[in-house]
C-alpha cells in the first residue's frame, strides 16, 4: 500500500466512514426492530403475557365493567373492531409508526401506554423511532406531581352538578422553575337547560359533553369555598412510584378528548375511579358499583389504604357553624355583637387556651366572611387582624392545642349511597309486601351525622307494593331533596325542599290516585340540642292526578332526633290543602323510627295517620334495608 493510498485511507476514517458507520450501524438495528416480522413478535410477546388482560390495561382504556366510556378514534386506536387484545396490538404498531408531526405521534399522545408496554415487555427506548415531545416535556415541567391527591367537595343538593358533591385530583410538587406548582385534574359538564326532561334526557341515555381540565388548584378551592359555600377534604396519597407514573402519564392522556359525561355512567367520580384503579389491582378489583359516585372514590381510597393524611378545609360559612357550636352562649353573643355594633377594640377572650382557640377562629371566619360580602371593609379587617395578633401568639405558644378538622363530617363514615329495601306494608286493611330501590343518594331516616345537616336526596327512588294478583308503583321520585339547615344568628340559613315524581295523592274520602308532582317550599330549622332538629316548610305543589290538574299546599312541621344504640326517630305533620279535590284539606301525621347497625343495614318502623272532617286511616310499616 503506497503512503498517498494509506493517508488517504486514514483520513477517511477520520471524516467520514466512521460516522457513516455507525449510522448504518444504528439504521440496521432500527430497520430489524421497525420491520414487520419483529412488531409481530412484539406483539404476541404482550398477547402471551396476557397483557390486555390486565388491570392496569383496562384502567388505561377508562373502561367500565369492560366496556368502553370513551370512543374518540384519538383514544380508542381499533375502532369498530375493539377489543382489549386488538388496541393493544394496535398501541405496539402506532409506536413504530414513522414520524411526520411529532406532536401527535403515538409515543406522545399515549406516554402512560407507552411507559407500561416498554415496562412489562423489557424494550429499550432504542427500537423505537426518535420522537420529540415537547407538548408532554411542557406539561412534566408546569405541573409536577411529586404528591397526588384525591380531593373531595361536599355535596349542594340544591344544584344539580352538585348534588352530590365533586371529587377530582390534585397534583403537587415544584415546578422546572423551582416553584411550588399545584393544580386540580377535573371532568365535569356544563348544564345550559333549565328544560327538565330534555336534562334528564341528556344527563341519562345520550350524554353531555364532558371537559377533562387541568387548572390552578387555587382557582378550584377559591370557588368552592367563597362562591359556593362548599367544604374540601384533600386527601394525600400513598402511592408505588411506577403506579403515580401511570396515573401522573395517563392525565395527560385524556386531554382534547371527545368524551360524553353522562350523570349515572360516565361522571367525575367513574373518571377519577378508572384513574385510580392504576394505583393498584386491590383497587381494581371492586369496580362493581350500581352507580360510581365521589363518595365510593373517597371510600375506595380509604378501603385500599391509599391514605396517608387527611385535612378538611371548610367554607367560612361552616367553620364558623361549627366554631359558633363549640363554645358557649355567652361567648356567641359577645362575638356577634362586635361585629354588630363595630367595637372591634373590644375583643374579649377567655383565660382557658382550649375556649380562645376556638374563639379566635371564629372571630377570623366571621371576618372574612362578612369581608368576602362586603359588610365590613379591608380597614376594618386589618383592625380585626390587629386584635387577634395577641391571642394568635399565646395559642401558639402552646403548640399541643389546635383543632383537628381531619375526622369533622367525614365522608368516609357516611352510609353507601344505594339502597334495596324489603318489607311489610298495611293500609286500608290489606296487606302487601312492599319492594323499595334508591340507586341514590340518601333519606331522612338515614344516619346523617355525618353530614353537614339533615337532609335527603333521592334519585330514581322507586317503591313497589305486591300483593298475589298485583305489582303497584307507589311512588317514583325522578328527583327529590329536603334540606334543613340549623339557622345560626351569624350566617342565617334557609331549609328547603322540593319533589318531581310520581306518588300516591289523596281526595275528600282520603282515597289514594297516583298523580305527577313538582312541589317545594322554604323554611327554617332550629336546632334545639346536639341530637335533635326541629322544622317548619311552606311548601306548596302542582299535581295531576285523577284526571284532574290542580295546585294545593302543604305546610310542615317536623323533627329528627338521634338517639342511644345508633337510633333515629323523624316526625312530621302536614296540612294539605286542595289535592285533588278542590277547596278540601286533611291532616298528615307521621313517625318512624330507625335501627342503624354494621354500617350496612337500617330497620324502619313507620306509622302514618290522614284524617278530616269525614274520614280517617292509618297505615303501618316495617321495612329492612341494605345499603350498597
Amino acid at each position: 500500500m503506497s503512503v498517498a493510498f494509506k493517508n488517504s485511507f486514514l483520513s477517511l476514517l477520520r471524516g467520514g466512514l466512521i460516522p457513516l458507520f455507525l449510522f448504518f450501524q444504528v439504521d440496521i438495528s432500527y430497520s430489524e426492530y421497525n420491520h414487520e416480522v419483529n412488531i409481530n413478535r412484539i406483539i404476541k410477546t404482550a398477547i402471551e403475557k396476557n397483557l390486555h388482560k390486565s388491570y392496569i390495561w383496562k384502567s388505561l382504556l377508562q373502561t367500565t365493567d369492560d366496556k368502553l366510556n370513551i370512543k374518540d378514534p384519538n383514544f380508542i386506536l381499533s375502532g369498530d373492531d375493539f377489543s382489549f387484545e386488538n388496541e393493544l396490538a394496535k398501541t405496539i404498531q402506532s409506536f413504530f409508526d414513522i414520524p411526520d408531526d411529532s406532536l401527535k405521534h403515538p409515543i406522545c399522545r399515549f406516554p402512560a401506554r407507552f411507559f407500561w408496554i416498554k415496562s412489562e415487555l423489557g424494550l429499550n427506548d432504542s427500537i423505537f423511532p426518535d420522537v420529540s415531545c415537547p407538548e408532554f416535556e411542557e406539561y412534566l415541567n408546569r405541573a409536577p406531581a411529586e404528591k397526588i391527591y384525591v380531593v373531595f367537595v361536599s355535596e349542594n343538593v340544591s344544584q344539580p352538578s352538585s348534588m352530590m358533591g365533586h371529587v377530582f385530583l390534585k397534583l403537587s410538587g415544584y415546578d422546572h422553575k423551582s416553584n411550588h406548582a399545584e393544580h386540580a385534574v377535573s371532568f365535569y359538564t356544563i348544564i345550559d337547560t333549565i328544560n327538565i326532561p330534555l336534562l334528564i334526557l341528556k344527563s341519562t341515555i345520550t350524554g353531555m359533553d364532558g371537559f377533562f381540565s387541568l387548572l390552578p388548584y387555587s382557582e378550584q378551592v377559591k370557588r368552592y369555598l367563597e362562591v359556593e359555600d362548599r367544604n374540601i377534604w384533600e386527601y394525600e396519597l400513598a402511592l408505588p412510584a411506577k403506579n403515580k407514573t401511570l396515573i401522573y402519564y395517563h392525565i395527560w392522556e385524556l386531554k382534547d378528548l371527545k368524551m360524553k359525561y353522562l350523570f349515572t355512567g360516565y361522571n367525575c367520580a367513574t373518571v377519577i375511579y378508572n384513574i385510580l384503579s392504576l394505583s393498584s389491582e386491590n383497587f381494581s378489583s371492586n369496580k362493581k358499583h350500581l352507580w360510581i359516585t365521589p363518595k365510593d372514590v373517597v371510600k375506595e381510597t380509604y378501603r385500599t389504604n391509599l391514605i396517608t393524611s387527611t385535612k378538611l378545609i371548610p367554607s367560612d360559612k361552616w367553620n364558623i357553624r361549627m366554631l359558633s357550636e363549640a363554645i358557649d352562649k355567652e361567648s356567641r353573643d359577645h362575638i356577634y355583637n362586635l361585629f354588630k355594633d363595630k367595637l372591634f377594640k373590644d375583643v374579649k377572650l377567655s383565660d382557658e387556651i382550649t375556649t380562645r382557640l376556638y374563639q379566635v377562629e371564629l372571630i377570623r371566619s366571621y371576618a372574612n366572611y362578612l369581608y368576602m360580602r362586603e359588610e365590613i371593609d379591608k380597614k376594618e379587617l386589618d383592625m380585626i387582624t390587629k386584635q387577634l395578633s395577641k391571642a394568635d401568639e399565646e395559642v401558639l405558644s402552646n403548640s399541643e392545642y389546635f383543632i383537628d378538622l381531619s375526622q369533622y363530617k367525614s365522608p368516609i363514615k357516611t352510609f353507601n349511597d344505594s339502597q334495596l329495601g324489603i318489607g311489610y306494608k298495611m293500609k286500608k286493611k290489606r296487606n302487601y309486601m312492599k319492594l323499595y330501590f334508591l340507586p341514590a343518594s340518601n333519606s331522612l331516616s338515614d344516619d346523617n351525622r355525618e353530614y353537614f345537616n339533615e337532609n335527603f336526596l333521592k334519585l330514581g327512588e322507586l317503591s313497589l307494593l305486591i300483593t298475589e294478583k298485583s305489582i303497584n308503583v307507589e311512588s317514583f321520585q325522578l328527583y327529590a331533596m329536603k334540606s334543613l339547615i340549623p339557622w345560626n344568628k351569624f350566617v342565617k340559613g334557609i331549609s328547603g325542599e322540593f319533589r318531581l315524581g310520581l306518588e300516591d295523592h289523596y281526595d275528600k274520602k282520603l282515597r289514594n290516585h297516583a298523580a305527577i308532582n313538582a312541589s317545594g317550599g322554604i323554611g327554617v330549622t332550629k336546632n334545639i340540642f346536639t341530637d335533635i332538629n326541629t322544622y317548619l316548610l311552606i311548601n306548596g305543589g302542582i299535581g295531576y292526578g285523577n284526571s284532574h290538574l290542580y295546585l294545593y299546599v302543604y305546610p310542615e312541621v317536623g323533627a329528627t332526633i338521634y338517639e342511644v344504640m345508633n337510633m333515629k326517630t323523624t316526625l312530621a305533620y302536614k296540612y294539605i290543602y286542595n289535592q285533588i279535590a278542590s277547596d278540601d284539606f286533611y291532616h298528615c301525621f307521621d313517625v318512624t323510627q330507625s335501627v342503624f347497625w354494621h354500617d350496612n343495614f337500617k330497620l324502619n318502623a313507620t306509622y302514618e295517620h290522614r284524617v278530616n272532617n269525614r274520614h280517617s286511616n292509618n297505615i303501618y310499616e316495617l321495612m329492612f334495608h341494605v345499603y350498597f
